[in-house]
């Protein structure tokens, strides 16, 4: 009976621009930074929604997923504020030495 909600947090157009390497940045047209946000949500739905299909398939009863924008901790502690009472897991991308 448990109600599992999986979350995948990107970073908005702005932040991409935000982080950018503002020499470059002036080169770069500002719809690249879209389509970087737009890829990386495409990505993250994708990924959500084979989670989803696999719960499913183990006989989860509720899940739901949800594509939030912005900084990680922050999106997810906001998330948990909303969802009191509730008991959180995180997953790493699963990096290790160089790669993180």
């Amino acid at each position: 009976g448990l109600n599992v909600i999986l979350v995948r947090v990107t970073p908005s157009a702005d932040e991409y621009y935000r982080f950018m390497d503002h020499s470059m940045a002036a080169a770069i047209n500002i719809d690249k930074y879209e389509d970087s946000a737009g890829e990386a949500d495409s990505e993250a739905t994708r990924y959500l929604d084979r989670v989803k299909e696999k719960l499913i398939q183990d006989k989860v009863s509720s899940v739901e997923s949800r594509l939030l924008h912005g900084n990680a901790a922050k999106a997810i502690v906001d998330m948990i504020d909303e969802t009191p009472d509730s008991l959180v897991a995180l997953t790493t991308h699963g990096r290790s030495g160089v790669g993180r």
